[in-house]
């Protein structure tokens, strides 16, 4: 079974990122210009959120509490901006 970090049909990819843990992640846009994160933890879980940052190397969605920082150093996580884990990038690539 393929990743679920890809971007919806027809949406465009801005950026991806992989890391060491296994983790896959896309920063996406919609055709209305909404932009949205799409992470794929394994068998933790993937998650889908809108992105609040483009800043180029720098895309950050947020999940209620949480945070996901995506850059060309990998993933940082947050809950509440407490980081609750960071990994290390092993593919990045911006659109």
């Amino acid at each position: 079974m393929g990743s679920r970090a890809r971007c919806h049909d027809g949406d465009r990819a801005l950026a991806v990122v992989a890391t060491e843990n296994g983790t896959r992640a896309a920063a996406c846009q919609a055709d209305d210009g909404s932009k949205y994160y799409r992470g794929d933890a394994g068998e933790t879980g993937s998650l889908e959120a809108p992105i609040i940052v483009d800043e180029g190397d720098r895309i950050v969605a947020q999940n209620g509490a949480w945070k996901y920082q995506m850059s060309p150093d990998g993933l940082l996580i947050t809950e509440n901006n407490v980081v609750k884990q960071t990994q290390d990038a092993t593919v990045w690539g911006r659109a």
